[in-house]
């Protein structure tokens, strides 16, 4: 996502010098740096900085980034703070307004089918497994899985809970709740 920091000078004289910080929060990996900015790295977190020079009184600007999220680190809803600062030659009245970001990961799904068999004659019985992994960063929590009957084909039997929907043909799961990189079949 980009990320922009608007600041602004006011009080009665320019800012020499000015420079403006953003550490990141923890999970949040820097992509890259527009307006002149760069990217330092610290022990703690990275920090982005931009050096505006020479700003008069009553100037604003916005500053920009791009800003990666880490799937392990925010893994379910939360809000992050970004709250950047800026310092000049002397002490001046700038403003960097705080930020926060509402991050809702969303599931994703991947499901495959695969047959126990590549051909069939009329009257035998052919095997479906489906599988479902869930290749998002949260977890997913009731999920109906609906798989339609082929033309042709009849109903048998289903497992793990599978049962046949007349109205529909088709065979209905629902599934239990699924972890980040977690499947079922």
């Amino acid at each position: 996502f980009t990320l922009t920091v608007q600041y602004k000078v006011s009080g009665s004289a320019d800012a020499n010098d000015l420079m403006v910080s953003l550490p990141l929060p923890k999970g949040c990996t820097p992509l890259e740096v527009s307006d002149g900015g760069e990217i330092i790295k610290t022990r703690q977190a990275p920090l982005l900085r931009w050096t505006p020079g020479l700003s008069a009184v009553g100037d604003e600007g916005l500053l920009r980034c791009q800003v990666q999220l880490e799937p392990k680190v925010f893994d379910e809803e939360t809000t992050v703070q970004f709250e950047a600062s800026a310092t000049a030659d002397a002490l001046k009245d700038i403003t960097c307004h705080p930020m926060s970001l509402a991050v809702m990961p969303k599931p994703l799904l991947a499901l495959t089918v695969t047959a126990d068999r590549a051909d069939t004659i009329p009257g035998e019985r052919i095997g479906y497994t489906l599988r479902v992994e869930n290749v998002g960063f949260s977890t997913i929590k009731g999920v109906t899985l609906s798989n339609p009957l082929p033309p042709r084909c009849r109903y048998a039997s289903g497992t793990e809970g599978g049962t046949y929907d007349e109205l529909a043909d088709a065979v209905v799961w629902t599934l239990p709740a699924i972890a980040s990189g977690g499947s079922v079949s």
